[in-house]
């Protein structure tokens, strides 16, 4: 018998070895073609799989519908080992066609169920969750809705690519709480992102949309469709290059209707745009009564860069260039910028970043380089904004336009080349301590913008045994 003193000291003995069994427990399960795999279907290794086993998919191209349903497991193919897109390229699971099902369906899982480096290709939809999962580096193509977000689902959706699907690229419905960032969304043929808001009064649903590429989508680049009532809703859309969408930017529609008219619809909930580049859409925003659009750049959009962001909204800090019509029902607040050439690299070439003496961020070479000419837009931002990631020199101010506030944020340049010395109390970088200093800092006081962790990443699966 177990002393009462000594109960929790083999309690937590006790819980530590279990622990220690079940990570002993969790298992690599190899699919691929021939002798030397444990399986030669992917369904057959989620079937025998348990909870925290990894499924790993050697190259091939598998003709299933797949179903992960109750295990908390990783699915992935040899890319999480390798790095190597071609992993991804050439791990393929296809569906068959449009209409012959779908091709991964996720039910009564977690977000610690991952799925990860595959390409899913030609099914009805690519993949349908009805709960939350963690959706990492998978290109999905050639489906009708690249992945369509039932009730109750959502969770983590980063670094992959939704190309060329008949219907959207990402398609949200009921109640969904998800961040979607990283993400390569283009040339689908309706809307990059479609979010229906049924009605819903539960908790706050979150919606944090960051960091994406929406570009050369057959509608909308994010299309928001209301139903009646105001529902418990927050939708963030920031640092996101949307553009070269055959309708709207960012389009709000009502009464349940996704056929785009451009009614601009009076959308309740809150939305806050802030830091995006808009570049050569028909039109940049349409609708919204409780908008934030805050330090974006619009430009070459076709039409109306905002045509009635109305209501409560409030339009400040933004740029805006060649546009057919800059704002239509729709009144603009302070520190708009008029008729400013944003001075991006290259948009011919899908390339935003603003040029400047100081250096900017070339994606091509992946270096810093120093250009003849510095874009009005860097340090033009709302000066409460918080500069984030940007490097020194920062001005103090952040950027407008979808890579203000991070690192690849272009720098400032004062005239004269660029201090050497990082001299203490000169916040803005221009070689001087001065008032211009003080009043940054005094703006910013006791202002507390410690970033958010992010998400914890999936554990590595262990090493699968050497094949022979």
């Amino acid at each position: 018998m177990v002393k009462k003193s000594n109960l929790k000291r083999y309690l937590a003995i006790s819980a530590f070895l279990l622990a220690i069994a079940g990570l002993a427990q969790a298992r690599t399960i190899t699919v691929g073609p021939g002798a030397g795999y444990d399986f030669d279907t992917i369904q057959a290794a989620i079937n025998t799989a348990s909870n925290r086993d990894t499924v790993l998919v050697d190259r091939g191209v598998y003709h299933e519908n797949l179903t992960i349903n109750g295990k908390i497991i990783t699915l992935a193919s040899n890319y999480i080992n390798s790095n190597d897109e071609d992993d991804i390229l050439q791990t393929v699971v296809d569906g068959g066609g449009a209409g012959q099902g779908i091709i991964l369906k996720i039910q009564n899982v977690t977000t610690g169920t991952v799925v990860t480096g595959l390409t899913l290709q030609n099914g009805s939809d690519g993949i349908s969750p009805n709960s939350k999962f963690t959706l990492l580096h998978c290109r999905i193509t050639g489906c009708d809705d690249g992945i369509d977000y039932e009730s109750n689902s959502g969770g983590i959706c980063m670094h992959n690519v939704f190309e060329h699907n008949n219907d959207d690229g990402i398609d949200l419905d009921e109640d969904v709480d998800i961040e979607i960032a990283y993400n390569i969304i283009r040339y689908n043929r309706d809307d990059g992102i479609e979010i229906r808001l049924q009605p819903y009064a539960g908790s706050t649903l979150t919606y944090n949309i960051h960091d994406n590429i929406i570009t050369g989508n057959g509608e909308d680049g994010i299309q928001l469709i209301d139903y009646d009532d105001l529902s418990h809703r927050v939708f963030y859309i920031e640092n996101n290059i949307i553009a070269e969408s055959n309708q709207v930017g960012v389009g709000c529609m009502d009464k349940g209707e996704t056929n785009e008219d451009y009614r601009a619809a009076s959308i309740p909930e809150p939305v806050y745009i802030i830091n995006n580049t808009f570049y050569n859409n028909l039109y940049g925003i349409t609708g919204g009564d409780n908008m934030v659009v805050k330090n974006n750049i619009f430009a070459e959009i076709d039409l109306i860069a905002l045509k009635e962001v109305d209501g409560s909204s409030s339009i400040t800090y933004n740029a805006f260039w060649q546009n057919g019509t800059d704002f239509s029902n729709t009144s603009p607040g302070v520190g708009n910028y008029l008729n400013s050439n944003p001075l991006f690299a290259d948009p011919a070439n899908g390339d935003y970043h603003l040029r400047s003496q100081a250096g900017r961020w070339e994606p091509a070479t992946q270096a810093w380089i120093k250009d003849d000419v510095t874009s009005p837009c860097i340090d033009a931002g709302d000066m409460s904004s918080p500069i984030g990631l940007e490097l020194f020199p920062n001005g103090g101010i952040v950027n407008m336009g979808a890579y203000g506030g991070t690192a690849e944020a272009s720098k400032s340049y004062f005239g004269e080349p660029v201090c050497e010395t990082i001299v203490v109390g000169d916040i803005n970088g221009d070689c001087k301590i001065d008032f211009v200093d003080f009043q940054i800092m005094a703006y910013h006081w006791l202002e507390d913008n410690t970033p958010v962790p992010p998400p914890p990443q999936p554990p590595q699966p262990p090493q699968p045994p050497t094949r022979r």
